[in-house]
């Protein structure tokens, strides 16, 4: 009797094990998938051998709350001390 209850356990054990195999395999075959279109999407025309044409265009960076974007304005920055030249001396004949 005990014989028959070991054979049955190797028995649903091994069909454990083929099922763990099957399922393995399928995860196995989803990772290299997924691996090959990580390495398409991380190429450019600036690391390959693609024309530029083909590059993802990436939008503009959104603008803030109030619809402008945060860009400094040309020249010194706010509170920045002048900085002013000397003038020449007066020019006599």
């Amino acid at each position: 009797m005990e014989g028959n209850n070991l054979a049955k356990l190797v028995k649903q054990q091994a069909e454990l094990i083929q099922q763990l195999a099957a399922k393995l395999a399928k995860a196995d075959a989803r990772i290299a998938e997924l691996e090959a279109e990580i390495a398409r999407l991380n190429k450019n025309s600036s690391n390959s051998s693609k024309p530029p044409s083909s590059d993802i265009v990436k939008s503009e960076k959104p603008a803030n709350e109030n619809g402008t974007h945060e860009k400094r304005k040309r020249g010194a920055q706010h509170g920045h001390t002048r900085h002013l030249r000397q003038p020449f001396p007066p020019f006599h004949r």
